[in-house]
């Protein structure tokens, strides 16, 4: 069948709605973290050396930041995120990430950061041992908050995740951190229970074909995003 420039155009015009509407579908997981800790360290003169804190088996966690006259404290948060539930060739739309405070913890900015290292545990990890930070995937501002149920979420800027490398792997490192004020956040861990435990929302999203990619303009974006075991772009 011959198709003229006309028909041409229509067929094209016509193929771009489906390649759209099929990566609309998007699938919700919910994923639980396989381990969560934090870490500390702390020098008070007159004091030679600084203390160092590890705790991986609390029913929370802290984040805490102070620093002066020479004197300072530190409390990390970490939670690590197991991927190999989400199906290949597929895109990640958006994550959220959501977890439990207590004692007004949603008031306090806190930053989010990917680590470079998924390999330590809740039970290894230590203030020494804790991986080096990655990209930063949430500024430092306040959380969006229930107050009802005081479930804390804020959502990661996944065009600053590297979900390819992490892809290697199936798994993934957030850290929490917070800048210089003295206050405590508190976060539920896992060993507080049902209820409460922190959790990881993302919306997945098949992979289009490189072509209908390419009709859309999105090849770029979806290639840095997207979960491939195979290859990367």
């Amino acid at each position: 069948m011959r198709m003229n420039k006309t028909g041409f155009c229509k067929w094209m015009v016509c193929l771009t709605p489906m390649v759209l509407a099929d990566a609309a579908m998007a699938t919700i997981f919910i994923l639980q973290p396989t381990d969560d800790a934090y870490v500390g360290t702390r020098f008070q003169w007159p004091a030679v050396n600084p203390n160092y804190y590890a705790y991986g088996t609390r029913t929370y966690m802290d984040n805490y930041s102070y620093n002066s006259g020479g004197n300072y404290q530190y409390y990390y948060s970490f939670l690590k995120f197991d991927l190999s539930t989400l199906p290949s060739n597929t895109i990640i739309e958006s994550a959220v990430l959501h977890l439990r405070g207590f004692d007004g913890s949603y008031l306090y900015p806190t930053s989010i950061a990917r680590m470079t290292s998924d390999s330590w545990t809740e039970d290894t990890i230590s203030w020494n041992t804790q991986p080096s930070a990655g990209a930063g995937l949430a500024d430092e501002t306040s959380w969006t908050t229930d107050n009802g149920t005081f479930w804390m979420t804020r959502e990661l800027n996944i065009a600053a995740w590297s979900y390819a490398d992490d892809v290697q792997d199936n798994a993934v490192t957030l850290r929490l951190t917070r800048s210089l004020d003295s206050t405590t956040a508190s976060y539920r861990t896992s060993e507080y229970g049902v209820g409460s435990i922190p959790y990881l929302e993302l919306s997945v999203v098949p992979e289009p074909g490189a072509a209908g990619l390419l009709l859309t303009g999105g090849y770029g974006l979806m290639c840095s995003l997207r979960r491939r075991r195979a290859s990367r772009c």
